[in-house]
């Protein structure tokens, strides 16, 4: 018989140039992506090794070594035609679905095929190669039907699963399955014809177009899957009913990390944490779904915690990225599919670990992800734009009294949010989603705006008023246009720098990053007053206090409320305000309420006292009124 290896030629010649794109990419390193490339492998042998056979044959080579080509030609046509299988099965991730005895029975014909191809020496039911002639054996219809079995399951399991699936996937994989059935049977026929080796490079080019070369579903830096890539699979794990668990992983600090370093070193930083994400991941599925945020898909039992655990601990360890140490707040929790019972649920999830903010950083429980206000939120995060759009926030004025005199000499500047829609909306509500979503430096711009107007059109001498403090965001103190934004509209409404403080928190003041300490100076050099607000609230460094050189401490409300409760805190109360006394600092305490606390702060010499004992803040005109009245 004379043979024709020309498909098998512009097969090897096919999967050579699919290797070498393959190698020159990074790759999804999911299970389906492992499996790909042993099937490249072997699809790349069996052309090979057919050609190597029949020469032999032709040649009339040493018998053994014909034996052994035309052996390993048929086992490696089922191991890779087995791959095919198991590809689609990762495709589909049913491998916690499938029940250990259905895998069992889908293993057992190619493990039976496999015992009688190498056992073929002792009964000859494949082939036969006796005085150097070469004969196929009983067994050829079943060599042929054993990876007819395999891709019918494949038909049947893409019908059954097809709402798991794009489209376009079970378009491909129908495609696989008819081109490589009809090539075998063809083959079958017309055993001289060697086109099925041609059709599994067909094949191979299909699944690697279409499926592993997919650049939209992966990172090709950090060779993580992407947001597209978790969603189909949480669609897929879904429909499927597959139990797994789900760890989330955010870096609360990547904004700042970026303003204050650059980007560049963000993004180094990140393919840090991107590598730890998939150390730990191992055999499970580890996502990048945003720039800072992580998800690793747990499918064994009893690794949850574990991976939490480990990932935590090395987070919270410095990590030197350009010789700088850098230390990231970052959230971490876990969900279980119990929790979700659909991708809808899934995603809304997601969402709000994507958003959520708060001081408590670390291992979140899952339970602080509620998703019951997620209406709420959508519709106050476009209240806020709105307010934006239009510059409709209102300042509200809460006046700030000495002591000793008992006089107005200053008041803090307060925004408040009054929607047509929703009313007014508590700063509680939207200042946090302002900064989560980076629209809080709108927000003081426009603050800074309608201060500096008021400033313009009052005479604070005559409402018996020295300067008027506000709030400035650490996101507002890291942009590199900040001085120049504050100087022009200060400059707009010809306000002088001693008619303004700025109110910096205590979270805020330890913030290490060059830009924010260069800004801090360049309001001193300007004649600024600078106030650490909320002082009591964090974790102060005595050193960034004391060089931080602030005109005014302002004890946080909870601290102030603790002190009065508690005699123990008296005296430690009072050594701080000497302390800062001694820097030439005042001191005001915030949420005052009653005569008795008045009173005592006034007998331990605190400088000011600010609260709702001598009023809340008041909008501009009741504000005016209070303060010619008072």
């Amino acid at each position: 018989m004379i043979y024709n290896y020309d498909y098998d030629i512009a097969a090897i010649i096919l999967f050579i140039l699919v290797a070498l794109s393959y190698l020159k990419t990074k790759h999804f390193n999911n299970a389906k992506t492992k499996i790909f490339r042993v099937l490249l492998v072997s699809s790349m042998l069996t052309p090979i090794l057919d050609i190597a056979g029949g020469q032999a044959i032709i040649l009339k080579a040493a018998p053994i070594w014909t034996y052994l080509f035309n052996l390993t030609y048929f086992l490696m046509e089922q191991v890779t035609n087995f791959c095919f299988f198991l590809y689609v099965m990762a495709q589909l991730e049913m491998r916690s679905r499938v029940s250990k005895l259905r895998r069992f029975l889908m293993l057992m014909p190619f493990l039976l095929i496999a015992f009688v191809i190498f056992t073929n020496c002792l009964h000859g039911l494949v082939f036969t190669y006796k005085d150097r002639i070469y004969q196929s054996g009983p067994f050829r219809i079943v060599i042929v039907g054993v990876p007819l079995i395999y891709f019918a399951w494949i038909v049947i399991y893409v019908i059954r699963y097809r709402h798991a699936m794009k489209r376009s996937d079970r378009a491909m994989l129908y495609a696989v399955a008819l081109i490589n059935s009809s090539a075998r049977i063809l083959q079958y026929f017309e055993s001289s014809l060697l086109i099925y080796c041609y059709s599994l490079a067909i094949c191979i080019l299909i699944l690697y177009m279409y499926s592993e070369k997919d650049d939209k579903c992966f990172d090709r830096e950090t060779g993580l899957g992407n947001r597209t890539a978790l969603e189909e699979s949480i669609q897929r794990l879904v429909y499927n009913r597959i139990k797994c668990n789900s760890v989330f992983v955010r870096i609360a600090d990547y904004d700042l990390i970026t303003t204050s370093y650059g980007i560049q070193t963000a993004e180094k930083y990140m393919t840090k944490v991107a590598q730890l994400i998939a150390a730990y991941a191992q055999k499970n599925q580890a996502y990048q779904v945003s720039n800072n945020c992580f998800v690793i898909n747990v499918y064994e039992k009893g690794n949850v915690d574990d991976i939490k655990n480990g990932i935590s601990e090395a987070l919270k360890q410095p990590w030197n990225i350009n010789g700088l140490d850098i230390v990231c707040s970052y959230f971490i929790t876990s969900i279980s599919y119990k929790n979700c019972p659909d991708y809808d649920t899934f995603i809304a999830l997601l969402t709000y670990f994507q958003k959520m903010h708060g001081q408590r950083y670390g291992l979140v429980p899952f339970e602080e992800l509620k998703i019951k206000d997620k209406a709420r939120e959508s519709q106050v995060e476009r209240a806020v734009e709105r307010a934006i759009l239009h510059k409709s926030f209102e300042v509200y004025y809460q006046p700030i009294c000495t002591t000793v005199e008992k006089k107005f000499i200053t008041a803090e500047a307060l925004v408040r949010l009054n929607d047509p829609d929703l009313g007014m909306i508590s700063p509680a509500e939207f200042i946090p989603l302002a900064e989560s979503n980076g629209t809080i430096s709108a927000i003081g711009n426009i603050v800074l705006d309608k201060v500096c107007e008021f400033i313009e059109k009052t005479n604070l001498e005559e409402l018996g008023l020295e300067y008027i403090e506000m709030n400035l965001s650490t996101t507002q103190c890291l942009q590199r246009n900040f001085i120049s934004t504050i100087d022009a509209i200060t400059s707009a409404h010809g306000v002088k720098s001693d008619l303004l403080s700025f109110e910096i928190t205590e979270t805020a003041s330890n913030c290490a990053p060059v830009l924010f300490t260069e800004n801090l100076n360049a309001l001193r050099e300007r004649g600024y007053r600078l106030a650490l607000d909320d002082f009591g609230t964090g974790y102060a460094n005595l050193q960034r206090l004391i060089t931080s050189d602030f005109d005014i401490i302002k004890f946080d409300k909870e601290m102030t409320q603790r002190t009065c409760d508690d005699e123990k805190l008296h005296g430690l109360f009072e050594k701080m305000q000497n302390m800062f006394h001694s820097m030439d600092a005042k001191v005001v305490a915030e949420g005052v309420e009653t005569e008795e606390q008045y009173l005592f702060f006034k007998e331990i010499g605190c400088d000011y006292i600010q609260g709702y004992y001598f009023s809340k803040a008041l909008p501009e005109s009741e504000f005016i009124e209070f303060m010619r009245t008072h």
